[in-house]
């Protein structure tokens, strides 16, 4: 733990993260007491701006990027919290569409620092409580808030929300949230209230999970399956995506009382909604990419999804590193079928699965694969691999799959910029 003062006035949001990251012994403590303790001092609670909550084992990022694109679409004033980020801190934080500054990340973590005291806050706490106050001091209209890990005892659920959204349930973060669909439903339907409605988007939810809610007097609505939808016009593919959209429009829909939207204008907003790192697309080196976080096996059938809706007959060849607790060797069985061959990277830090074990996963798998000591070298390879067999090939052209964390992704980003730089 950091014994060191706050950063002193005038100083810059990279001075402020460098110290918050080292104010707390941990860079998780579940619990909802320290943060709302701060939040009350400095006046954060209560809040009477409709706020939607979302939570979910995959799905969370998309959904929320789906209500703040309605929303905005609607002439309504936005403020919208997500995590991790890619690149900068500052994509953690929107309002009105747009990154909060430096200068307004700033003046929120003096607020909170202000009011913090002799109280311990982790990084998320206090990018949460930051948020919060961002959001606040712009004046916006509706806050949809993406819980960061699990959803009960996540900071998000210090304040009530007027509509939970719950977009899937699956196995992931086992030591924090349980090891079965069960006890992590559990967790994720606790950002729901009493008498408000909760959206459940997962299209197989736990019956016991859904009897909790209810008995806890949500208003539980189910979004209805594929069957029983209308096929929306949507700029992200898959199946799960559908699902996603439909879990916004639902809360939407149960806040029109307050939030009036039309129902035209969503369905426009939604065709041209996209989202970093979830089967986002570029054209890189004459070669197409997508990136895609995936680090669970939900998710990385979600990228599988994708590919079917997207490129469904493209070959794939994949630059790929994963954290150490995560369900490695699931997460490539589940792509194996669509990757021709891997490109495996160690991640940076004790959390990082090291590249020969990767490879090994897939070996196991009945797959191909490379180890590489950087990104730059795991890209090279992987690109010039695309490139080699679109010169053989007729079409499709080969894609480049970027996944496995969002380390992953800030990776190949803070590769790219390089290059950039270089050749400038």
């Amino acid at each position: 733990m950091s014994t060191t003062s706050a950063p002193e006035k005038g100083a810059s949001l990279t001075q402020w993260l460098t110290w918050i990251e080292a104010t707390h012994p941990n860079e998780i403590e579940m619990g909802l007491d320290r943060a709302r303790v701060v939040a009350q001092k400095a006046k954060l609670l209560p809040v009477s701006i409709p706020i939607i909550t979302v939570s979910g084992t995959n799905g969370k990022g998309s959904t929320v990027a789906m209500l703040d694109a309605v929303y905005r679409a609607a002439g309504y004033k936005t403020g919208v919290y997500t995590s991790p980020h890619i690149v900068h801190f500052n994509e953690r934080v929107a309002h009105r569409g747009q990154l909060a500054s430096d200068a307004e990340l700033v003046e929120a973590f003096e607020t909170v620092e202000a009011a913090r005291g002799d109280t311990l806050l982790t990084y998320f706490e206090f990018s949460t409580l930051a948020a919060m106050c961002v959001f606040i001091n712009s004046g916006c209209d509706v806050i949809v808030l993406e819980v960061g890990l699990g959803g009960r005892l996540d900071t998000t659920n210090v304040w009530d929300t007027s509509c939970a959204v719950v977009t899937s349930i699956a196995i992931d973060h086992e030591s924090w949230l349980g090891s079965d669909r069960e006890s992590i439903g559990r967790e994720k339907i606790g950002i729901g209230r009493a008498g408000r409605p909760l959206i459940m988007g997962d299209q197989d939810p736990p019956e016991s999970v859904l009897k909790l809610a209810s008995d806890a007097g949500m208003d539980v609505q189910r979004v209805p399956p594929s069957s029983a939808r209308e096929l929306l016009k949507l700029s992200l593919p898959g199946e799960h995506q559908q699902t996603n959209a439909y879990s916004a429009l639902t809360a939407v829909a149960n806040l029109h009382g307050v939030l009036p939207v039309k129902f035209a204008q969503a369905k426009a907003a939604l065709a041209a909604v996209t989202v970093a790192g979830r089967f986002e697309l570029h054209k890189r080196d004459q070669v197409n990419v997508v990136l895609d976080v995936a680090h669970n096996p939900a998710a990385a059938l979600s990228v599988v999804s994708g590919f079917n809706d997207r490129f469904p007959d493209a070959p794939v060849f994949a630059v790929f590193g994963a954290l150490n607790d995560k369900d490695v060797a699931g997460v490539v069985q589940a792509l194996s079928d669509k990757v021709q061959h891997w490109h495996c990277i160690t991640l940076p830090g004790d959390r990082g699965t090291q590249a020969k074990a990767l490879c090994a996963a897939v070996q196991e798998a009945g797959g191909t694969a490379d180890a590489h000591e950087t990104i730059s070298a795991a890209w090279k390879a992987a690109s010039e691999q695309a490139s080699d067999y679109n010169s053989k090939h007729p079409l499709p052209e080969a894609v480049v799959l970027v996944a496995g964390s969002f380390f992953t992704l800030t990776a190949l980003h803070e590769h790219w910029q390089d290059v950039g730089r270089i050749a400038n």
